[in-house]
């Protein structure tokens, strides 16, 4: 019963870490819902893990350097998923000779600890370490968010800018009624006056891209 649990961990493990795997890739691929995919979904034609993790190495979303930490715990994870005579952290870890690696790379919290509990405690060290190189970002997810960013600053400047320009038509509208009006005689107007109708244009006008800004600073606050 002792061993069952063994292999269910590792096979929890394993879950856990494909999942990430399709988060990250969902987010690099632009998926709403990767669980309704056919890529990510949980039909036959899924990816694999192996597919998943691959696409993430290609995107440099995972660095090279983590990719033999990723195939170590595939192939431990597979000699649990896969063969019974496997019971042990050391049967699977031996059988695919990675008893010295997890030995090189991780540290023995126990002088005195035997084999199986130092690779039980090494597998679970090698799982913390694939699942944070998949939730630390890289490469391509973080270049794309990037770019997301700006078309969205973008934007939002072309909708105010747009915006402006279309209170600026209607002040000048205003404005130009209004003089209309004013000017709508037989008498000569002087310099002076022609020069205060015009001061009332630009000002009219300036009120209008203020007070639209302003409005426009709030609602994007």
């Amino acid at each position: 019963m002792k061993n069952n649990f063994k292999r269910l961990t590792v096979i929890e493990y394993s879950l856990d870490l494909e999942w990430l795997a399709s988060k990250q890739l969902s987010r690099l691929l632009f998926i709403e819902n990767y669980k309704d995919s056919i890529s990510f979904g949980e039909t036959a034609q899924a990816l694999s893990f192996n597919q998943k993790l691959n696409l993430l190495l290609d995107s440099r979303d995972i660095a090279k350097e983590d990719k033999m930490f990723f195939q170590t715990f595939m192939e431990i994870r597979n000699k649990f998923a896969h063969n019974r005579d496997i019971k042990t952290y050391f049967d699977a870890c031996s059988s695919v000779k990675k008893v010295d690696f997890l030995k090189k790379h991780f540290e023995i919290s126990d002088s005195s600890s035997d084999d199986e509990s130092f690779l039980e405690d090494a597998v679970f060290q090698l799982y913390k370490k694939c699942a944070l190189s998949l939730i630390e970002l890289k490469g391509q997810i973080i270049e794309n968010e990037g770019v997301i960013k700006t078309i969205e600053k973008t934007k939002r400047d072309l909708d105010f800018e747009t915006m402006r320009f279309m209170e600026a038509r209607n002040g000048l509208k205003e404005g130009f009624d209004i003089i209309t009006t004013r000017l709508d005689s037989d008498r000569i107007f002087s310099s002076s006056e022609v020069k205060s109708l015009f001061d009332e244009l630009r000002n009219r006008l300036n009120l209008h891209m203020i007070t639209t800004g302003m409005d426009y600073i709030k609602k994007n606050s």
